[in-house]
């Protein structure tokens, strides 16, 4: 997650692993620097307990209102969480994790 993605290119022969990172690479600069705005725990708890959750199954509905009520509960403010849950949904779950640790270090992950 270094360097400015205007910065980033996608080569000729990309895996299909790169070529979705380079499609998500506007949402992933957006949830990177929404986390780092916030410098808040509920923040970088929302984005991993999202993976989490998301990972292991579905991310439904339900699992969205639980974990947003926990942030709110946090301290964070319902548009704070809905920007964050419309960033969640635009990118792989694998990606989620990658922005989260880059950002809130892997302590959310242990």
């Amino acid at each position: 997650m270094r360097g400015d993605v205007k910065d980033w290119s996608l080569a000729a022969a990309a895996s299909p692993t790169a070529a979705r990172v380079w499609a998500e690479r506007a949402v992933i600069a957006d949830l990177g620097g929404r986390l780092r705005k916030e410098g808040s725990d509920w923040g970088c708890e929302l984005s991993a307990s999202s993976f989490r959750v998301g990972h292991v199954g579905t991310y439904s509905v339900g699992d969205r209102e639980a974990l947003a009520r926990q942030a709110v509960e946090a301290g964070a403010k319902t548009a704070q969480v809905k920007a964050f849950e419309a960033d969640f949904l635009k990118m792989a779950m694998a990606d989620l994790r990658e922005v989260t640790a880059a950002v809130c270090h892997e302590a959310y992950f242990g």
